[in-house]
């Protein structure tokens, strides 16, 4: 596929980079050219098992800025919007993490408060 076939095709996605999440951009750039995973890995120089987190969304910790800038020069997107992205989810994850912690811990004290006074 000649480049100028490839930019207009990725044109879309990134005139709206801020409608997309972290994994879905990468999705929707792989998608739009008709890409494997195994070959974005191959292209961007990472773990094929790499590009199955990413896209999925399957991770906590950040991803290393090696990975993100190999995807992004594969794409031609701009490397500090996309870290942002992913910033974004790890925090968006943390605070996910917190109330489900924060809500199990509310349930057990519930729970117990009923078990204690159930023995009254």
């Amino acid at each position: 596929m000649p480049l100028d076939l490839l930019d207009k095709a990725l044109e879309p996605i990134r005139n709206n980079l801020e409608s997309y999440t972290f994994s879905k951009l990468f999705k929707a750039c792989r998608n739009a050219l008709g890409m494997k995973k195994g070959k974005l890995a191959e292209l961007a120089g990472i773990n094929i098992n790499s590009v199955k987190h990413m896209e999925n969304g399957f991770f906590s910790t950040p991803v290393k800025d090696s990975e993100i800038e190999g995807i992004t020069k594969v794409f031609d997107l701009p490397f500090v919007e996309v870290k942002n992205k992913m910033i974004e989810h790890i925090e968006l994850i943390e605070k996910r993490r917190k109330i489900k912690v924060h809500c199990e811990k509310h349930d057990e004290e519930e729970e117990m408060q009923f078990l204690r006074e159930r023995k009254r």
